[in-house]
């Protein structure tokens, strides 16, 4: 237990716990170093085991087979009074996530790795402050791993109140399925979500500010996925820019089309998925010189070191492909470098997949 300020001493000191973080913090472990991972949440995992890649894939599988009966009757097979029920599929999520996070912190009790649940915040170069709930706690070490991971982008006039606006988050735990579900941006995050929805039974609509969905992969697929999502009933509104919320009952989201002719739609609830943005604002790398990018990407080469000495950083506060198994190994490429071995990433080809539907791999 933390009272007050206390002071702990270790070798190296991983600052997040998500697939980057233990990783490196299990690996730095195996390397015989003394490792302390700090995480700011109640669990291990960060975004991916927690209310992203995990929690997401469940409720797209659970989607999928709702979806899967409605249509069985041209098998042969009829099911009558099928319901959802969105509380019980959402409760059936928790469980995996929770044996899922309870497998990593199993890992790292193994391995050796002290947990420190708490904000991080640089004092120097070679120690920070943690804010636990029970006090301050000071660290002391001779190498740091910075993996805080991202967050969502909020937009201009749709400030998320995990309400009526929403982000991705909530998304995975509402209390019931949405009548009207209007989704700002047509990235992959917006469109699993968004296909999840409209198969549950919402009437989803897509407001992406570009003329085309998923405008990251290639026309060919954009096309594809444009032409499922119709048949899904999903309302595509395309080179449209999300001008202003108003909220009332329901709530109406007002977008401006390429013509500036104005487009306003009925909303139960409106899900942000504009993008994510590093989590490298409250970690006070100013007070040590870490160097960023103009996003607040930490710069980092190809051994996972940033400009200065014994500080590393890995997984989406880097930028680059946000992708858990990107971060796994960046994660291993730096506890070994830090223990003396060699090891560098390259990063010309990271292999990826979106759970559209279609699903899409590259």
């Amino acid at each position: 237990m933390v009272v007050g300020s206390v002071s702990r001493v270790c070798q190296v000191v991983v600052i997040g716990a998500g697939p980057g973080g233990y990783v490196a913090a299990i690996r730095l472990a195996q390397l015989g170093k003394d490792v302390i991972l700090v995480e700011k949440g109640p669990t291990l995992g960060g975004v991916c085991l927690n209310v992203g890649c995990i929690p997401s894939k469940a409720l797209i599988h659970a989607a999928d087979l709702a979806h899967e009966i409605q249509g069985a009757g041209n098998m042969g097979l009829t099911v009558d009074n099928l319901t959802v029920d969105l509380p019980k599929m959402v409760e059936w999520k928790d469980g995996i996530v929770t044996r899922l996070t309870t497998g990593v912190e199993f890992l790292c009790k193994g391995n050796g790795v002290e947990v420190v649940h708490g904000a991080a915040e640089f004092l120097s170069d070679r120690s920070l402050a943690v804010t636990t709930d029970e006090g301050r706690l000071e660290i002391e070490f001779e190498q740091a791993v910075i993996a805080t991971g991202s967050r969502p982008m909020e937009l201009d006039g749709f400030s998320v109140d995990g309400d009526t606006i929403i982000g991705s988050t909530e998304a995975l735990s509402l209390p019931g399925v949405p009548e009207r579900l209007v989704i700002i941006g047509a990235g992959y995050i917006g469109l699993e979500l968004g296909t999840v929805y409209a198969k549950l039974g919402s009437k989803v609509s897509i407001v992406e500010f570009l003329p085309e969905v998923v405008p990251d992969l290639d026309p060919e697929v954009g096309k594809a996925l444009t032409r499922r999502l119709k048949k899904l009933g999903v309302k595509l509104h395309l080179s449209h820019r999300a001008e202003s919320f108003e909220p009332g009952d329901p709530s109406v989201v007002v977008a401006r089309g390429p013509q500036d002719e104005e487009l306003r739609l009925e909303a139960d609830r409106v899900l942000m998925t504009v993008g994510r943005v590093p989590n490298s604002d409250d970690l006070g790398l100013d007070v040590i010189g870490v160097t960023t990018d103009q996003k607040g990407f930490i710069s980092v080469n190809d051994r996972m070191q940033t400009n200065v000495a014994g500080i590393y950083a890995i997984g989406d506060v880097v930028g680059g492909a946000l992708l858990a198994h990107k971060a796994y190994q960046e994660a291993k490429v730096a506890a070994e470098v830090l223990a003396g071995e060699p090891a560098a990433f390259d990063n010309a080809g990271i292999p990826a997949v979106i759970y559209t539907d279609p699903e899409v791999a590259w």
